[in-house]
């Protein structure tokens, strides 16, 4: 019989016996393919599950947990949920990475020992970047004791990553301060390795003023021992941000700029733009402009500014401070040291009071700026203190010119010398701000022969005014007119008398603005002769 059954496969046509062979291979493979995921499935999955271990712990000093993973190999991919990095030795701080559902493409390149995926989408990443182990006051620029060894284990490529909706939270240095958010409604990165550095683009939700802020550079390598030290740089923009949100302002802000540092000591170089800036209390709109230089602490917000440069209309401004927060306080706290030159006061006037400015000339101002956090107005929040300084000023009306020509006339002893006219003035003065109410000390005013010295009030809503102090006129005050006001006048000569030369008339301002009120403080007149 076998002698028969060798016989008959002899006798069989060549291409019969090639048919036999391939439809055998044919029902292995399809064996094959049908029977390998049930016995390989669950040993990739354990190898998939390791990868991603051996990855989180050798590039991200984590421990890795996974819910569930699941490897395909038709065509070959891995799609994993519940994945949680916790930092390694860290129980005080919430999980490095948490992602709800990832998914990687890559076909065979992804059965290698150091895989590359063509793509991976992250659903759901949630990133807590912690707080250095090290003490705070340690600068990030200090060399550390023992230079960083850059980490060596699994490798994973991907030519981009997907996370669109990712939320990054930076826990701040200082314990109690809550952590630094932000909401990136499109964030991709390309070419990633886990071993340099990333290229990324992204569109972040700013929240206050409301706008979105597109950002493309390059992030990395992760430092996995201390993730606020990882690098990064780039550059900015931000448009259409309406600053209406903060109360007492309004404008549409734009911004643009460039980046570098490493997470949590960032400096930024960049430039703003409102073409219609306002305050509420004049709305009068200007063209705002800054430039600046700032360190931001990418942990909890904080910036030094170092300096903001800003401009409108024909006066330039230059500021260096600080924006920060306090521990157990909602919002920063902006505190800057502000000096104007050159400046313009009728460009200061436009910007704080309603309507057309008055007095113009050129100014030096300085003061201490702070602006507390708070719902409340601007206006009402902000706190100055400082001086102003304006030398050859000019009233814009003729009318309030003229009287400030006549001031100087009768300061002469000239009242009818019409060759006395458009006078300069010059007005000095120390003050401070809150509560929407400037309060002035040592204010002048001085025109030849007449000076005005002043301390009182002026609130920038009432428009109200409240001003007590003297006028001194190089003449004696009968001189100051003709005919019988000259004779009357002569019996107060004695009383306003400044050494037997000049006089020191006692004044008070007070009314609105728009109706103001002037007149001689007699009671001190009184009290002076007692």
């Amino acid at each position: 019989m076998k002698h028969q059954s060798n016989g008959t496969i002899a006798r069989l046509p060549f291409w019969k016996l090639l048919g036999v062979i391939l439809g055998g291979a044919l029902v292995l493979l399809a064996a094959f393919l049908f029977l390998a995921p049930v016995f390989a499935g669950s040993w990739l999955d354990r190898v998939a599950r390791e990868k991603i271990r051996e990855i989180g712990h050798s590039r991200f000093s984590s421990t890795v947990e996974v819910e569930r993973v699941r490897f395909s190999l038709m065509p070959p991919s891995v799609s994993a949920t519940g994945i949680l990095f916790r930092h390694e030795g860290r129980n005080d701080v919430p999980p490095l990475f948490r992602i709800r559902q990832m998914d990687i493409r890559g076909g065979l390149r992804l059965l290698l020992s150091n895989p590359r995926a063509s793509s991976v989408r992250l659903q759901g990443l949630e990133i807590v970047v912690p707080r250095r182990r090290g003490p705070p006051e340690v600068k990030p620029d200090e060399p550390p004791p023992e230079k960083v060894k850059k980490p060596a284990g699994a490798n994973f490529s991907v030519s981009e990553i997907v996370a669109d909706g990712t939320v990054l939270q930076v826990l701040s240095k200082k314990p109690g301060r809550d952590p630094l958010r932000f909401d990136l409604r499109r964030l991709r990165l390309h070419d990633v390795s886990l071993a340099g550095p990333m290229r990324y683009d992204s569109v972040l939700t700013n929240p206050k003023p409301p706008g979105l802020i597109q950002s493309r550079g390059e992030f990395g390598p992760w430092n996995g021992p201390e993730p606020s030290l990882t690098p990064l740089h780039g550059q900015y923009h931000f448009s259409d941000a309406d600053l209406s949100v903060f109360r007492g302002i309004a404008g549409i802000l734009s911004s643009d700029g460039k980046f570098n540092g490493v997470l949590e000591e960032i400096e930024v170089d960049g430039a703003t733009d409102v073409p219609d800036f306002r305050l509420d209390v004049s709305e009068n709109p200007v063209h705002l402009t800054t430039q600046f230089h700032a360190i931001v602490d990418g942990t909890n917000g904080d910036t030094r500014l170092e300096p903001v440069k800003f401009q409108f209309l024909a006066s330039s401004f230059v500021a260096n401070g600080a924006v920060e927060g306090r521990e157990g306080q909602k919002g920063k706290t902006v505190r800057l040291s502000v000096d104007a030159s050159p400046a313009r006061i009728e460009d200061l006037l436009r910007l704080a009071v309603r309507g057309k400015p008055l007095l113009m000339g050129p100014a030096r101002f300085q003061t201490k700026f702070e602006l507390p956090p708070g719902e409340g107005a601007i206006v009402d929040r902000l706190r100055l203190d400082g001086q102003v300084n304006i030398k050859d000023g000019h009233f814009r009306e003729n009318a309030l010119q003229e009287k400030i020509d006549e001031l100087s006339r009768r300061g002469r002893g000239e009242p009818e010398n019409k060759d006395v006219s458009g006078v300069a003035s010059e007005v000095g003065a120390l003050f401070s701000m809150a509560g929407g109410v400037i309060q002035f000390r040592k204010l002048t005013f001085g025109v030849p022969a007449a000076l005005v010295n002043l301390d009182g009030g002026y609130g920038l809503r009432s428009e109200e005014l409240d001003f007590q102090g003297t006028l001194t006129l190089d003449v004696k005050v009968s001189e100051t007119t003709s005919g019988v006001k000259s004779l009357l006048l002569r019996a107060v000569d004695r009383l306003l008398s400044r050494d037997g030369e000049g006089s020191v008339v006692p004044i008070k301002i007070s009314g609105t603005r728009s109706k103001p009120s002037f007149g001689i403080d007699l009671a001190k007149i009184v009290r002076r002769e007692k």
